[in-house]
């Protein structure tokens, strides 16, 4: 095979490892948080530079090439339990790269009350029919029609990530990004280590 060939197999081989693995991590994740097996090892950690930190580990090229964008109120001390977060915002990210159609997605944290922080994740993509926006939260559910989606995908990154907020006692919400895309807004209330 040609050189050029054989990198896009290579490529397209280890994209196809990569998710493989991380279904078996959430799927792993999700088994341990429904049974109970999960406790969060929660920690007073500054935010702001371990949300910042996680974005530029895994979103370094997208962050370079300005197709994702971040606005991080600085300083922002939280109790959370790292690994969970880590989860929550890399699926959350991972859904807009995906279904955001190659427009920018925006990153916002900001603490909009002594007692509460909201972490947004947005897209400018197709967006999310109302119909559709309660049953995204589901195991296993997938918008469109398995034959015709261009997207790859499990269905279970958005129902991890509502029960990794929970479990912090948070709440996720789906809103329409005007003027076109999707908003994710997890919200989390203060509780004191």
């Amino acid at each position: 095979l040609p050189e050029a060939k054989k990198k896009q197999l290579y490529e397209r081989a280890l994209g196809d490892t990569d998710r493989l693995e991380n279904l078996v991590e959430n799927l792993l994740l999700v088994n341990k948080v429904e049974s109970g097996g999960l406790p969060l090892n929660k920690e007073m950690v500054n935010l702001s530079s371990f949300v910042s930190s996680q974005i530029q580990a895994t979103y370094a090229r997208e962050l370079e090439e300005g197709r994702l964008q971040t606005q991080i109120t600085p300083d922002v001390n939280w109790n959370i339990d790292k690994a969970a977060m880590h989860s929550v915002l890399i699926n959350l990210i991972d859904n807009a790269v995906k279904y955001g159609a190659g427009s920018g997605i925006e990153v916002t944290l900001s603490a909009n009350t002594k007692d509460q922080v909201q972490l947004s994740v947005e897209d400018h993509g197709a967006g999310i029919p109302n119909s559709k926006k309660k049953k995204i939260f589901e195991r296993f559910y997938r918008i469109g029609n398995e034959e015709v989606r261009q997207t790859k995908g499990t269905g279970i990154g958005l129902y991890l990530v509502q029960l990794l907020v929970e479990k912090h006692g948070g709440t996720i919400a789906v809103f329409d990004n005007e003027p076109s895309g999707t908003r994710f807004v997890v919200t989390l209330p203060r509780v004191e280590a």
